[in-house]
């Protein structure tokens, strides 16, 4: 189960200490692996999502993480900047979405050929045309026909709000449980679809009932008033997604 911190929307003080502290404290100070997993079953990222901010502040924050943890990165705005700094992925918006095609399309090089048979500019195009094609692509959906369009193209994709959100204020609910329950018995939620909006560690039990593949959080985190409080909240999160004894959804 995927278990993704959304950062909070505009930028705050000792962010990125914050950060650093949070993804520390579940990983540990070893080196993190591309495709690291915590506690047997459950993989950890953070999505870096600052909808108002220039690519300089963007540029920035990420300077100020610690390499260690880029892989574990996904970001929300300029996306260029996930090939430069190498990145774990990228995650699509009405913002951008467009932008990310054009770079998957760019028809700079066609075929498989060599890197290194190539003259620079085609080597460098193939190079940045095989990131955008390798790297991870989570995508924004609000529907569940949105959903069930939008999995076949991303590596997973979030579905919001399944909860009334603890960061947007009058921002509730957008499906009874019935409609979960019956999108999961259609197969349109599955392991590729994360749930967003509410979660904390009260619900996320029924996140993983209604078979979601994860669950995203953000005021859970962020509305902690320290970051010790901020690493025992994630904890907790990380120890409920790796939880082995679901309880069966009723019939």
């Amino acid at each position: 189960m995927k278990l993704i911190v959304i950062t909070a929307e505009h930028f705050f003080k000792d962010e990125a200490l914050w950060i650093n502290g949070l993804m520390a404290h579940a990983y540990g100070r070893e080196p993190v692996q591309d495709e690291a997993h915590l506690q047997g079953s459950c993989t950890l990222l953070l999505h870096l999502r600052k909808p108002n901010s220039s690519k300089e502040e963007m540029e920035q924050l990420i300077g100020e993480i610690d390499k260690r943890f880029y892989g574990r990165l996904v970001l929300h705005d300029h996306l260029h900047l996930a090939k430069k700094y190498n990145l774990g992925g990228v995650h699509l918006n009405s913002r951008n979405e467009r932008q990310y095609d054009e770079y998957v399309t760019c028809k700079a090089l066609q075929g498989e050929q060599a890197i290194h048979a190539l003259p620079t500019p085609q080597a460098n195009a193939y190079e940045e045309n095989l990131y955008w094609k390798n790297c991870r692509v989570s995508r924004s959906c609000h529907s569940l026909d949105e959903v069930a369009r939008s999995k076949e193209r991303c590596s997973y994709v979030t579905l919001s709000p399944i909860f009334n959100s603890i960061s947007k204020q009058g921002y509730n609910a957008a499906f009874s449980q019935e409609e979960l329950i019956r999108a999961r018995k259609l197969k349109i939620i599955d392991q590729k679809v994360v749930a967003l909006g509410g979660i904390g560690q009260e619900n996320i039990a029924r996140i993983r009932e209604l078979g979601f593949g994860g669950a995203a959080v953000l005021g859970t985190i962020w509305k902690s008033l320290t970051l010790d409080e901020a690493c025992m909240k994630l904890e907790l999160l990380l120890s409920e997604c790796v939880r082995k004894s679901a309880v069966e959804l009723s019939k």
